[in-house]
């Protein structure tokens, strides 16, 4: 009786499929088990008997799947959990039965849980020592005596344990990032492989998680010099995935951001092992950069000098991380300090725009054909050229960006003044200019 109180999945398809399944069927069913899951909550009879295309996450043949991310790939919590345990052969709905009979002090009934507690409802015994149902939190450690039928529960953690809404003691936390980083630094490259894979999930959700890593002594050297090992890619690219996490925190990425650190992220840049390290390297880049006390770290070490190299070739796997600094971009050019970093800036925009992703980036910002005008009125030489370039991929992209500056008073004059007074490239890009706005007067 108290089972059906308990969970009343006992007769959903849910539980029907998983009863059914044997370990050799449980890869080909965890796709199954998302569908029949979302068809069973749905709001009508006529949607539960048509499902979704979307609802197709994984093929239902008999291909194997061994990782939930095979099935799909942004499940998490509890979805997660009963996706694992179906790949596994188990059946994770066994946790909601308390296991024996009516429990007692002596022999209290067993409640599995994931976590350290969780919510338990209690509807007596059978027949006439029914009530209704008393809800309650069960803790690990603490047996619970139902308040009206006197029954004892005791919790028995089968998951990773700790608070179900992810605060609380971090005791645990510690202990498991320890021994993770004891396992780091052995020598088997399988044992470092789960232990790094451990910390990239503990540090992708919680800052206080990224906090207590941080913390920890020799943590973050530890990581670096991964970071840089030449022996394995993977493990390369898990280093840098949890430096990205940690970088996150917007308190720990000056600490992040060593002269060293910096050197290390520009060769990778230039020369990675894998396209997946040449995208977290980039992203980790760009977090770092987003810290003001950081730019001028990546300005002596040459990171725009190198981030215009990469560009400038043919396109790289780090490219879509790149075009994020954008905006970084345009506030430097926007500022009147320092007309070489301006200038270097607006290189690397040019760059960036012939992308379609930077071009649109370019276009999104607000009043991007007056900033780069005025760049013309009265910058450097550097500046002027990057800014013409900018302002022709623009007219040919958007006849919205050729009416705004055709607004602009003093802009045919400007033009008229570079093509007689600037550089051979700066000339010949307001040459061009000047030839798509006499287009735009005479179309008009």
């Amino acid at each position: 009786m108290w089972r059906r109180a308990v969970s009343r999945s006992s007769s959903t398809p849910q539980l029907l499929l998983l009863r059914t399944l044997s370990p050799s069927t449980a890869s080909s069913a965890a796709a199954a088990l998302t569908i029949v899951r979302s068809l069973t909550t749905s709001s009508s009879p006529s949607s539960a008997t048509t499902p979704s295309h979307n609802l197709f996450t994984a093929p239902l043949s008999g291909d194997i799947l061994k990782k939930v991310e095979d099935v799909m790939p942004i499940a998490t919590g509890h979805e997660r959990e009963e996706l694992q345990a179906v790949l596994q052969g188990r059946n994770v709905l066994e946790i909601n039965y308390p296991v024996g009979p009516f429990g007692s002090k002596e022999a209290p009934a067993i409640v599995k849980s994931v976590f350290d507690k969780r919510i338990v409802g209690c509807p007596g015994g059978e027949g006439e020592d029914e009530h209704d149902v008393v809800w309650f939190w069960l803790e690990k450690g603490k047996p619970h005596e139902c308040s009206v039928c006197s029954q004892y529960f005791k919790l028995e953690v089968v998951g990773p344990g700790g608070p179900p809404d992810g605060h609380g003691d971090d005791t645990q936390i510690r202990e498991t990032i320890d021994e993770s980083l004891s396992e780091v630094l052995s020598g088997s490259h399988v044992v470092q492989q789960k232990a790094l894979q451990m910390l990239v999930s503990i540090t992708k959700v919680s800052p206080q998680n990224r906090h207590l890593l941080a913390q920890t002594d020799g943590a973050i050297p530890a990581l670096l010099t991964l970071s840089k090992s030449s022996s394995s890619s993977i493990i390369q690219a898990l280093s840098l995935s949890i430096l990205f996490n940690l970088s996150r925190n917007p308190d720990l990425k000056r600490s992040l951001a060593d002269m060293e650190t910096i050197c290390h992220l520009n060769s990778m840049i230039l020369s990675p092992s894998s396209p997946e390290c040449s995208r977290l390297t980039s992203s980790l880049v760009c977090s770092l950069a987003m810290q003001d006390k950081n730019k001028a770290k990546f300005a002596v070490a040459g990171t725009i000098q190198l981030l215009v190299k990469a560009l400038s070739g043919p396109r790289s796997p780090a490219s879509h991380h790149l075009l994020r600094v954008v905006p970084v971009l345009i506030h430097i050019v926007d500022s009147t300090d320092g007309e070489d970093l301006a200038g270097t800036s607006l290189v690397v925009i040019g760059l960036l725009s012939r992308f379609d992703e930077g071009l649109n980036a370019l276009r999104k910002t607000k009043q991007v054909v007056s900033l780069m005008v005025n760049v013309l009125k009265g910058r450097c030489m550097l500046s002027k050229e990057g800014a013409a370039e900018i302002l022709l991929r623009l007219f040919d992209e958007s006849e919205g960006c050729m009416r705004d500056a055709l607004r602009v008073p003093e802009f045919s004059t400007v033009l008229a003044d570079i093509s007689v007074r600037g550089s051979a490239k700066a000339r010949e890009k307001t040459a061009l200019l000047m030839e798509k706005l006499m287009e735009a007067n005479m179309d008009s």
